[in-house]
């Protein structure tokens, strides 16, 4: 994915890839870490919208953010997967 020629809150979203490998490896983890993972969940959500605009890469995102809520939900079903959540 061309992050680098994506729009997002704070310039390009080059950051896109590291933030989306980060929280797929986190959700992962058989002892994840909370904390860790509400930073992750909050930066992507910082760099999607920013004062009601929703930016160019946040179409791309979600593409990728619904494949990670996937495979979380196929390695350690739904109930833990919402724990996650709330």
């Amino acid at each position: 994915m061309p992050w680098d020629r994506l729009s997002c809150s704070y310039g390009t979203a080059e950051l896109f890839a590291q933030i989306l490998n980060s929280l797929a490896k986190a959700v992962k983890k058989s002892k994840f870490d909370e904390k860790k993972l509400g930073e992750l969940l909050d930066e992507i959500a910082a760099q999607c919208e920013y004062q009601e605009t929703f930016w160019h890469a946040t179409h791309f995102a979600l593409v990728f953010l619904v494949q990670i809520y996937k495979s979380a939900l196929g390695e350690k079903g739904l109930k833990c997967f919402l724990s996650l959540c709330l």
